[in-house]
């Protein structure tokens, strides 16, 4: 059946025309066996824009080093295809929630790429080799963070999302000593 757009508040629908995707992701909603790199997970701490209790809090440890949750293999991209990685995420409650996150796909594959992203006010911060796009996905608060990128070379790889001690002019996966009152939810990744 055809599908309609109701975006912007339309009373009237348009059709909703989108290309063909293939979602390379496994466990696109549930991030407790993704890798984790100084940071920790709750499951089922927020609503998310599904309308369940099943977006994940994350949160940095009180280490020096740089602190991130993804899938840091198990994507199989082709030198030459373009590829989007996007995600869910909202600012969190802590007492030093950041405004700031990272998105970036691991280095096979793509090299060092990456894009910072405000949760605050939507906007773009630092970025390299990529193309990077926040919506506000109008549901409780989450942004939709995404970026594009072309395949350098045919590997296995994965996304990742980062903390950047609060910083959008950080550069990709930054170094830094954590605190664990530092914390967003996350919701949905997908790599198309």
């Amino acid at each position: 059946e055809p599908r309609f757009d109701y975006s912007g508040g339309a009373t009237c629908p348009s059709l909703l025309l989108e290309g063909s995707r293939t979602q390379l992701m496994p466990q696109s909603e549930y991030f407790d066996s993704y890798t984790k790199s100084d940071t920790s997970i709750l499951t089922n701490q927020a609503q998310s824009p599904e309308g369940l209790v099943n977006a994940s809090l994350i949160a940095e440890t009180a280490t020096n080093s740089n602190h991130y949750f993804g899938l840091t293999s198990g994507v199989s991209v082709v030198s030459g295809t373009t590829y989007t990685f996007s995600v869910f995420i909202k600012k969190g409650d802590g007492a030093s929630a950041p405004d700031y996150c990272q998105l970036t796909f691991n280095f096979a594959g793509f090299g060092a790429i990456y894009a910072n992203f405000n949760l605050s006010n939507g906007t773009i911060g630092a970025l390299s080799g990529v193309t990077p796009l926040i919506s506000d996905s109008t549901i409780n608060g989450f942004w939709r963070c995404s970026i594009t990128a072309t395949a350098t070379s045919t590997a296995n790889t994965g996304a990742i999302v980062a903390f950047t001690n609060n910083n959008d002019s950080l550069g990709r996966l930054p170094s830094y000593l954590g605190n664990t009152a530092s914390d967003f939810y996350a919701y949905g990744f997908q790599v198309e």
